[in-house]
This record gives C-alpha cells, structure tokens and sequence, in this order.
C-alpha cells in the first residue's frame, strides 16, 4: 500500500468517523418522530458522502477511488431505508455533476452498495447484532459482497479501459475496503452493545428489586426493613403476626417499638441489633432463648438474624431483620420440613383428590418449579403426569398414580414426570396412601430421577449389540442373528465378507483418528448400497459382513460394484478407500450356513492377498508425497541423506544391492515424520521434553509404515535404528555398536551432516569442514569411529559428487 493511498484512506477514514459519532449519539430506536430522525440521519449522512467523494485517493498510477461504498454499505445496514435514499440520491448528483466516462459506474456502485446494504439489515440485521462470536465472519462476508459488485460494476466502463482499471484496483477493492468495512463496523457494534448492555442492567436491577420485595414480603420468616437509623420500611405478613402490628401501623415507627425483644430467662431488654449490624457492617445474631413481645403482649421464642441493605457503590442504606417462631407447633413443623428438605428424592403429598398439600425442595430442583405456591393445591396428575413421555394424553381414570390412590394401594413403579419447561423426566416412583379413621385421607409420594440410570441401560444394550464407532451392529449380534436369517424363504441367502485394505498402515502412518474416518465412510457407504433388510454387522478391527436375504450373487456382485465405485470417491489424507471383498450364496436348504460364510471369507482374503500389495506400495508412495508437500525441506533433505548415503555406501565396497537399500532407505528414512506437527518440525528454538518424545517416534512410525509391505520389510529395520548411537544412547531401541545394523549407522552420518550443513529454523548452517570436524569429534560416541576414517579419507569423494544436486538453501 502505498503512502498516497494509505493517506487518502486515512483522511477518509477521518471523514466517515462521523458516521460513528452520529450513531452513538442518536439513541437507538427511541425517538420521538422516527421519519423525522431518519431525515436528518440522511442529510448528515450526505454531508459526509460528499466529502468522501471530494477527497479521493490514488490506488495506482493514474486511478483514483474514495470510500462512498464502504458508507452507504454500512449506512443502509445501521440505518435502514429513509437515509440511505437520501445519501445515494446525494451522491448520484454529485457524480453524474461531475461528468466523465465513469458517470455510469459510479452512480452503479452508490446503488449497488445502498441495496446490498438494505438486503442485508433485512435478512441478516438482527442474526448479526444478536450472535456476537459470528458478527465479525457475517459482517466480513457482508463487505465482501458489497465490493466484489462494486468491482462488476465496473464492467460499465468504457471497453478500452475497464479490465485494466479493475485489475488495478481489484487488491485495494477486494482486501483493503473490506477490512475497512468491518472496521467501522465494530464501531457500530460497539455503540449497540454498549447501549443494550445498559439498557438490559437497568430493567434487570428494576426487576431484581421488585423481586426482591416480593421475596422479602412472601417468605415464611417474619421480615423487618429499616433505613439506617432504624425506621422501618417493610414489614410482611408474618412479622405482622408475630409482633401484632400491622404494616400501615409499623413503617414509619423505630424498630424498637415495633420490634420489642428480651431474654427468656434473665428479662433483660436485649439491645438494638440494627445499632449492631450498622456499626459492624455484619450480619448479626441473636443470642439463643430471645423472647418476642407483641404489641398485645403475647410472648414468641423467636430465632432471628439481621444483615446490612447495601447499595450498589457498597454503601449501607438500611437493615434487613429475619426472625421465625420457635414455637412448639411452628418449631415441629420446621424441622419435617428440614428433613424433607434434606433428602435428595423429590417428596409431595396430594389429598384424597390428589390436590397438593406439601412439597420438598428436592421435587422443585427436579422438576424446574421455582416456589411451592405454584404446586400446593393443584392437582398432581394434571401438573406433572398428565400425559404419556411421548406426548399422548393419559387419562386419570386409567392413570395407576390415580387408581392406587383410589384403591388405597402402595405402588412402586417406574415411569415419566412432566417438568414445568415441557420436558420429561425419568423416575422411580413410590406411593404411599394415608388412612385417617379407616379412610383415604391422601398419599405420601416419592421420586427419585433415574435419567442416567436408563441412559446406562440403553448404552449397555446399544454397546452389547452394536459397534460403537460405526453404529453397525457387532460380531455378537451377528452370530446370534445369523440363524433367523437362515430360512428358506430367505433363499438364495448371500454373505458378503469385506475387509478394508491397508487400515493398519493408515492407523501408523496418519493416526487412529484417520483410521476411524476411513471405518466410518465405509460403513456409511455399505450401508446406504445395501437393501433395508440386509444384516450388516462390523466384526473385527477392519472386518464387515453383510447378511443379503433373497439375494443371489449376481445381484450380490452389482451391489459391491456400486460399493467400490462410492469407495474410489472417498480419500483420507490422500489415501483411496480400498475394499476387498468376498461373496457365496446358500441356495439350498441342506446347505450349512457356516460353510457359506467360510467359503466367502476364504474369496475374500484371495482378493486381499492380490490388492493389498498394490496398494500399500501406492500408499508409501502417496505418503511420501504428503510429507514432502507438508514440509518441502524434507524432500531436499531425504534427497541429499540418499545420496551421501549411497556414497559411502560405494566408498567401503557395499554389493550393488546393498548400496541400492542404503539409497532407498536414505530416501525414506524420515517418513514416520507424516505425522509429526509441522509446527515441532520447524520449530524455533529448543524443543521441549514432550516435544522431543514426539519428534522421536517418527523412526518407529516409519518402521511401522515400511514394515507393511514386504519388499520394504528390510528397509524398514534400517530406517527403525537410524538414530541409534554407537555408544548405546540413542533411540528408540538403545542399541549399541555392532548391533545397529551399517546400513543404519550411514544413515546416521549422511542424516547429521546434511542437517548441519543446511538451514535449520533453529540455527544457522556451517561448512562442509566443519561439520566434518563435528563427526570426527563424535566418532566412537555418536558415530561408527571406522565410517567416521572412511568419511575423513574419501570426503571430498563423497562430499563434492553430492554437492551440486540439490540446493541445500532454506532447508
């Protein structure tokens, strides 16, 4: 970008924050006269277009642009359709008045960004404002579009310059404008969430405090609220109650005539608790054995505490007191009510109508009711088991909840309750009917939820029958099946056998998590060949049988045909979804079904044994090649290791078959490195402990990789030992010396001088000599002292003859 173009962005940029200052200081949707707000949004607005167009900025030699797409685009979409109209007729004038060959472009692109904008504030507005996590990508995609037409808009150009100009301009239109779009962009968002974030606090704190004063006057305690100096505020029922006083009497006096309190024992005035609380700043207690005296002198044991009323900037405006009868009857009542609230099981009770008559606050937390004043009174069956789990209405009269209740009977089942939200739940339940004077007085009901009980049964079921990765079903349903399916009417019965080739390479060369894929997409593709009545089943690691009744093997064949040719579609890291398959028909019913099922596995293991070589070679090969363009240092690198590998190789008189292993395992000695991220691959800088356990498994990877095909068995153990160290330190296996095979320990050498003779992100690289000086150094420790002599005495031999045939630049 340039310092022209930078500049014009820049002072357009100082043009359109006027945008932004509009919009934050018009309130969003709460004006008096909305046409009369979008009027003078609009002439504002066109006051800053016009600006914008009157201070254009180059973008190349001899092409100048402005900003009017970026705000008529984001205008329509803020503003909606009154401004924008405003703005794209201002700028139409402006631009056909200044005249040019560009007149009809230009007044295209004003429309073009004004109607992008609208359609987008009406599909998209509120999805945009409301999903915070998606605005940026929507927004984006939005400016985007807005300037890729502008661009077509182009094409309104005179002939002779058109394709020309948009080529110019086609980096600023297509990456600068966009990202400016989505700029003020968040200039916008910024004053929408500022506003409703504030807007929804202040409904929230309206709404927490009348809640709170509903709470406050609607508990079961006494509740008093005083202001600071003791006057009070509220009273609720029950404090009314326990002190004799009524609200319109009591709000106004000081809390110690309304609230006249002592010691049961010594009768001594205890002190003025909400003095205590203001001067602590604490919630206070009571001391034990508090005696409350009503204003007609009735005498209460009392359990109270009071706490500070703070205000919003930590402030202490008053004191809240709570206080409950301990009483004989209120002190029994209490503590039921503590054990039923103590037990995890929700517990209710109904009347000989089955009308609630208490809850515990388990049953509120299960079923999602906030307050026993929605429960007590209703009747249970219409409130939480008035229809089946699937939605169907169950009728009381045949409800067994109803009926036991009726009979006067003790009933212990599982079955649904319904939550306040709608939704069911599962449950244990237990009724028990009371009898007062020998009749049904009510019941006594109990639940537990039971939710996971039943998800474990139905994955305990689903596991023992099905494969979990694939859904299929497994070996064990299959063999228990297999005889229901062999019956004469299901004649000819076919077993198709299908094994996925190579899925143990996959697993080693790309990780378990593509070797999934690969099941997955198999399974999804048997499945989807095969009839609705056919038994499919996944019986080992990479093993599937299909069970085809009224199927002969010709119908079998054009079913693993269309199999194959989904498959040939399917590729994982590179790698082809490959199957082999075997197939035989039970057409009589003396046949054995077991024989049958034998004969297809025995056809498909000879299409195994005639695909998989094939196969794996090609995946070695394809594995390679992702390596190579994941990392492109690693092919110069493997080229140049091969190379001086088979150098030394010919300099201690190696047979031509053994310099060729050395060549190729040279070439492949860092396949396992497929897996390896390429953020350790090319990391800056020492790696880390877990990182350099990683880097460390590529030579067992490799080994796993090569190790499948059998002409690269013996390759495989070069490539498995080529970190090995003579003096026993090295990995994976610790081996030592004569041990580690030679054709390892030259690729050990070849492996470390490429490496330190090349660029490496996490050091520089040194000469031929030095790093020749390296190895000789480490000879007998890291290295075979006897190839070491032989490097040093051929090293130009070896070394110059490998120079010149890879660059060894930026490895």
């Amino acid at each position: 970008m340039g310092n022209e173009m930078l500049m014009g962005i820049i002072n357009n940029a100082i043009l359109l924050l006027g945008l932004g200052i509009l919009y934050s200081i018009i309130p969003i949707e709460k004006s008096i006269n909305k046409t009369i707000q979008s009027l003078i949004i609009g002439l504002f607005l066109s006051m800053i277009v016009i600006f914008v167009m009157l201070n254009p900025f180059e973008v190349a030699q001899g092409v100048v642009l402005d900003t009017r797409s970026i705000l008529i685009s984001v205008a329509a979409f803020f503003f909606g359709f009154i401004p924008v109209l405003i703005v794209v007729i201002s700028a139409s004038i402006l631009r056909i008045s200044d005249g040019g060959s560009g007149v009809v472009t230009g007044v295209l692109v004003i429309v073009s960004s004004g109607i992008i904008g609208l359609l987008f504030r009406k599909f998209r507005y509120s999805k945009i404002m409301d999903k915070k996590i998606r605005r940026l990508i929507e927004f984006y995609i939005f400016a985007f579009v807005v300037h890729v037409v502008m661009l077509i808009m182009f094409l309104a150009l005179p002939e002779d310059i058109r394709f020309d100009l948009i080529i110019k301009v086609s980096p600023s239109v297509l990456i600068v404008y966009p990202i400016v779009t989505v700029a003020y962009g968040l200039l916008m968002f910024f004053r929408y969430d500022n506003v409703t974030e504030r807007e929804k606090l202040v409904s929230e704190l309206i709404k927490e405090k009348q809640q709170s004063e509903i709470t406050l006057l609607s508990v079961g305690d006494g509740v008093i609220a005083t202001d600071k100096s003791g006057i009070i505020t509220l009273i609720n029922v029950v404090a009314e109650n326990l002190t004799g006083w009524k609200q319109e009497e009591a709000i106004g006096k000081n809390i110690e005539e309304v609230f006249n309190i002592f010691n049961e024992y010594t009768k001594i005035k205890s002190s003025n608790i909400v003095n205590e609380v203001i001067k602590s700043g604490s919630a206070q207690e009571l001391a034990n054995h508090t005696i409350l005296l009503s204003k007609i002198g009735e005498e209460s044991p009392i359990e109270d505490s009071a706490a500070p009323i703070i205000d919003p900037n930590g402030e202490i405006t008053g004191v809240v007191l709570v206080f409950r009868d301990l009483s004989e009857k209120q002190q029994k009542r209490y503590e039921m009510e503590l054990l039923l609230n103590s037990t995890l099981e929700g517990i209710y009770g109904v009347d000989k109508n089955e009308n609630c008559t208490f809850v515990n606050k388990s049953f509120l937390e299960i079923l999602g009711f906030d307050s026993k004043e929605e429960i007590l009174g209703k009747n249970m069956h219409d409130l939480i088991h008035h229809s089946f789990e699937d939605g169907t209405p169950y009728p009381s009269n045949k409800c067994r909840f109803s009926n036991a209740l009726a009979k006067g009977e003790h009933i212990i089942i599982d079955g649904v309750l319904w939550r306040k939200d709608g939704t069911t739940i599962s449950v244990a339940f237990s009724q028990t009917p009371q009898i007062k004077n020998g009749e049904i007085s009510g019941a006594v009901c109990t639940f537990k939820d039971i939710t996971e009980r039943k998800q474990a049964t139905k994955l305990l079921e689903f596991t023992a029958n099905n494969d979990f990765l694939t859904g299929l079903h497994n070996r064990r349903y299959f063999e228990k099946n297999l005889l229901y399916y062999d019956k004469s009417e299901n004649l000819p019965l076919t077993i198709v056998m299908a094994d996925i080739n190579g899925l143990k390479l996959i697993n080693d060369a790309f990780g378990h998590e593509s070797g999934d894929k690969l099941l997955i997409y198999a399974s999804n593709i048997i499945t989807e060949s095969c009839k609705e009545q056919d038994l499919i089943a996944r019986i080992g690691g990479d093993e599937f049988v299909i069970v085809m009744p009224n199927t002969n093997e010709k119908d079998a064949e054009k079913i693993i045909n269309t199999i194959n040719k989904k498959s040939a579609l399917i590729k994982i890291e590179s790698l082809e979804l490959s199957i082999s398959f075997g197939y035989k028909s039970k057409t009589m019913e003396y046949e054995v079904i077991q024989d049958v099922y034998r004969s297809a596995e025995d056809l498909m293991y000879r299409e195994k044994l005639l695909k998989i070589p094939s196969m794996r070679s090609n995946a070695i090969e394809t594995i390679l090649n992702t390596l190579y363009e994941k990392d492109k240092n690693s092919e110069i690198h493997s080229r140049s290791v091969s190379l001086i590998s088979e150098k030394i190789a010919i300099a201690i008189g190696m047979s031509r078959q053994d310099i060729a292993e050395v060549k190729t395992a040279g070439l492949l000695h860092d396949i396992g490195k497929i897996i390896t991220p390429l953020s350790i691959i090319n990391k800056v800088g020492k790696l880390s402990s877990d990182e350099y356990s990683i880097m460390k498994n590529h030579s067992e990877i490799g080994f796993r990789i090569l190790n499948s095909t059998q002409p690269m068995r013996g390759i495989s153990n070069i490539v498995l030992n080529h970190h090995e160290r003579w003096d026993g330190m090295g990995y994976p296996r610790g081996i030592k010396q004569e041990e580690i095979p030679i054709k390892s320990r030259i690729i050990s050498i070849a492996d470390a001088f490429d490496a330190m003779t090349s660029e490496r992100t996490y050091r520089d690289k040194i000469s031929d000599e030095e790093a020749l000086k390296e190895i000789i150094d480490n000879g007998g420790t890291q290295f075979d002292p006897k190839l070491v002599k032989i490097l040093k005495e051929k090293f130009k031999e070896i070394i110059s003859s490998s120079d010149n045939i890879m660059p060894k630049d930026n490895i």
